[in-house]
């Protein structure tokens, strides 16, 4: 009895001893695999870190430009906004877009009745319309510098008054946009004095042009 159950023993014996060693492959497998999960999680978060540091440093010279830019722009708007010419922006079709106050002045329109309307209609009289048409149709240089000098014609204020200008149309980047930029000087002898011309560019009657004294009338012997 003793000599078959020894013999049993023998191959059960073997089998726990397979059976420790796939326990123990496989627990090196999980070790394996748990370092290398481990290693790539650390990596991936090292990279999360990298991008986070970078996406907030994007962000920090975003916002720097666009501050630049906005200073930028109010220095140029304030540029424009003190020019003494008149500055009246168009875009596509020839419509105003906007205007700074010495244009305000020149046609005696505020910027919010200016804008939308088409220039040619609203600022250039109906004699010179034609001359501003082919013009402005004709084009400038690609750099946006004017292929010729200013013209001068007849402009348009908002009470009907026509009036001599001075004026020259340059194309905006990018070209494909179809923007220009009107640079108006009034050529009248008010304007040219800095005189005579309110808020809206009409003339105030107590400085309105300059005529000469009538002679008083001559005297007849009462004979």
């Amino acid at each position: 009895m003793s000599e078959p159950a020894r013999e049993d023993e023998a191959p059960r014996g073997q089998g726990e001893a397979l059976h420790r060693r796939q326990e123990e492959a496989l627990e090196r497998l999980v070790a394996a695999r748990t370092a290398q999960l481990s290693a790539a999680n650390a990596a991936l978060e090292a990279e999360v870190a990298e991008r986070r540091r970078a996406e907030a440093a994007i962000r920090h010279d975003l916002a720097r430009m666009m501050t630049l830019f906005a200073q930028g722009e109010a220095r140029t708007r304030a540029i424009i906004e003190s020019a003494l010419d008149g500055i009246v922006l168009l875009g596509r079709e020839g419509r105003i877009e906007g205007l700074n106050r010495a244009a305000e002045r020149i046609f005696g329109c505020s910027k919010a009745e200016a804008t939308g309307r088409v220039f040619l209609d609203e600022l250039i009289a109906p004699r010179s319309r034609s001359a501003v048409a082919q013009r402005i149709s004709a084009g400038d240089g690609q750099d946006g510098e004017p292929r010729s000098a200013p013209s001068d014609v007849q402009g348009l204020r908002r009470s009907g008054e026509e009036f001599h200008i001075e004026y020259n149309v340059v194309r905006l980047e990018p070209i494909s946009s179809g923007r220009r930029c009107a640079f108006v000087r009034d050529l009248t002898g008010s304007a040219r004095d800095g005189a005579g011309v309110d808020g809206y560019g009409t003339i105030t009657p107590a400085t309105a042009p300059h005529t000469a004294p009538r002679s008083p009338p001559a005297r007849t012997s009462s004979g």
